[in-house]
């Protein structure tokens, strides 16, 4: 049997680099190389939900014309409300960092939500985990702080970060994570073994993480920024997780490379989720 190439929607096509998006992949020998069939239009996000509603495409890709807040209302009311009144599972963002020769790296949560409490914290690490996997990676997580394993825990917000990483940590024993942790201890080997020494943590297996968890969405949003404008990273995103269909966001800054590599993972979530549900036993 045939693999399923799933179809992608982008409904922005006036935007110049949906524009290009399609010289790039005018066809299905071209969009073969990202494993999906692209589609492209120029029509309201409204009724791109609709169509992916309707399973007339299998995944949608907007916001490079519009903002974050307008995509996540359209998920929220245009998805999952529409087709579940009662469903209750937060939507959360995450962010691919790709640079040339290396693995990727995992954003969260950067676009989404600005003031996490803790159990929103495990929630976001939780979905975002899930999602690595899909995509093939092993997560190893941190949960970024100003503080290393208690170093500076008497200060604002660490309380809140350390209580997120001992609670995921309790319900998600089968993944690496580390924290309360400082960036520069969660990204250098030899930074992490001077700061942990004295909390008497060591690095598992030799894993660094993959999987970084901001603390709230301001220093999420400005970490990932940074990433890709002074070190070279291209940011593809913010892909979308807890939604009843597959719809991502995109940042309004986006690339004609960054849509491209979108609709490739988005692709890959598609399949592997897709894949998950056929799985399920079904109701009698």
């Amino acid at each position: 049997m045939a693999e399923y190439i799933p179809t992608v929607l982008f409904p922005e096509l006036s935007d110049p680099a949906v524009a290009a998006l399609q010289e790039t992949y005018p066809d299905s020998a071209r969009q073969a190389e990202l494993g999906v069939h692209l589609q492209f239009d120029d029509i309201p996000l409204e009724q791109a939900a609709e169509m992916l509603r309707k399973d007339e495409v299998d995944v949608v890709v907007a916001g490079i014309a519009h903002d974050t807040p307008t995509v996540l209302r359209t998920a929220i009311h245009g998805i999952n409300k529409a087709l579940d009144p009662h469903h209750k599972r937060p939507i959360t963002s995450f962010f691919i960092m790709e640079k040339e020769g290396q693995d990727p790296y995992f954003f969260a949560d950067c676009a989404v939500h600005l003031r996490p409490d803790p159990d929103l914290l495990v929630t976001i690490a939780e979905q975002t985990v899930t999602s690595v996997r899909n995509l093939g990676y092993e997560p190893v997580v941190a949960f970024l702080s100003l503080s290393t394993f208690g170093s500076a825990g008497h200060l604002d917000g660490v309380k809140e970060v350390k209580e997120a990483a001992a609670k995921f940590k309790e319900r998600n024993s089968g993944t690496i994570a580390y924290g309360e942790i400082q960036v520069d201890a969660a990204v250098d080997p030899r930074i992490f073994e001077k700061k942990a020494k004295a909390a008497g943590v060591q690095i598992v297996d030799g894993k660094m993480p993959n999987v970084f968890i901001f603390p709230d969405g301001s220093s999420g949003n400005i970490g990932y920024k940074l990433a890709e404008q002074l070190a070279g990273y291209t940011a593809v995103g913010p892909m979308l997780d807890g939604t009843l269909k597959e719809i991502h966001d995109s940042s309004r800054g986006a690339t004609t490379e960054a849509l491209a590599r979108e609709a490739y993972y988005a692709g890959l979530l598609f399949k592997s989720r897709h894949a998950l549900a056929e799985d399920m036993p079904q109701a009698a």
